[in-house]
């Protein structure tokens, strides 16, 4: 006479058969990852248009190189001239792109930077924020290298050329007042 199975065993060999089939199924997708790397020869870039988290891109109309480390950028009031922002990792600057060459035209040197980029509404007057001087050499002199200030370029809106004027610089930061560890400020309390 057969013993019927227990029902709990028939349970955990179903489990262990299905996480068995998943882990196969993770190393065969595992191997088709594998060889899409190899293939890209662990490239990443505009000029595979794949970035570093693996998204692929496909963006319309031309790429323009700008700098290593773009975190900002606007447009001229007139649409014909592209300011990027370069900061972080290497030289800062603002690199000024013809946007019907895509060619980069001027680049202007920063102490640093951080990204906020702003122009007067008639195009002749570009604001961009500056941060202090860091461990690189910028590519040519420059202004307000303490930081905390906003760089002023007046702009040649016919050919896009921009100079530097004097820096906008901003009013020291209030001192902190330090709180003592476990006090309350006034006029806040916690309830539970």
């Amino acid at each position: 006479m057969s013993r019927p199975r227990p029902r709990v065993l028939v349970r955990r060999v179903r489990f262990r058969h299905a996480l068995l089939g998943g882990a196969l199924l993770a190393l065969a997708g595992g191997g088709i990852a594998v060889a899409e790397v190899d293939r890209s020869q662990g490239e990443l870039g505009p000029s595979r248009f794949l970035t570093a988290n693996g998204r692929h891109l496909t963006p319309e109309g031309r790429l323009t190189a700008v700098g290593n480390f773009p975190t900002g950028g606007a447009l001229s009031p007139d649409g014909r001239f592209y300011w990027a922002v370069d900061s972080g990792h290497g030289q800062d600057d603002v690199e000024i792109v013809d946007v019907a060459s895509g060619r980069v035209t001027q680049r202007l040197p920063l102490p640093g930077a951080y990204g906020g980029i702003a122009f007067a509404h008639d195009g002749r007057t570009a604001y961009v924020s500056g941060e202090p001087r860091g461990g690189t050499t910028p590519s040519g002199p420059t202004k307000a290298d303490a930081g905390d200030a906003i760089h002023v370029f007046a702009v040649d809106p016919a050919s896009g050329h921009a100079d530097e004027s004097d820096p906008l610089q901003l009013p020291p930061r209030p001192a902190a007042t330090p709180r003592a560890k476990g006090r309350r400020r006034a006029g806040r309390s916690a309830s539970p």
